[in-house]
């Protein structure tokens, strides 16, 4: 007659399927984790850049102002020391016109 099913073999074939089995319903759910992690990385080195970029350009816009600060203070002592060079030799134009010196 027929011989009896062995439950050693069917058990080790269930354990082997359902191990698969499991694997593969796990699989997306394991790259979806990747990709999540994946992305975290690169969503905060974006972050770190723009940050490095925005330090940066603040640094270069605290120079510039510096600079044009300097710049300004300089031209407003050009500007100074123009006038009193004006202011003096008016004082002598001023001076010379005053009189009228005829001779005859």
């Amino acid at each position: 007659m027929v011989d009896p099913i062995n439950p050693k073999t069917i058990m080790s074939r269930s354990m082997d399927l359902s191990s698969f089995e499991q694997n593969k319903k796990m699989q997306p759910e394991i790259q979806q984790q990747q990709i999540e992690t994946s992305q975290q990385k690169e969503n905060n080195q974006k972050q770190k850049q723009v940050n490095e970029t925005e330090e940066s350009e603040h640094k270069r816009i605290n120079e510039q102002d510096e600079q044009e600060g300097k710049k300004q203070d300089s031209d407003r002592n050009k500007e100074e020391s123009y006038e009193e060079e004006e202011g003096s030799t008016s004082q002598s134009n001023k001076k010379l016109g005053q009189h009228i010196d005829i001779k005859v």
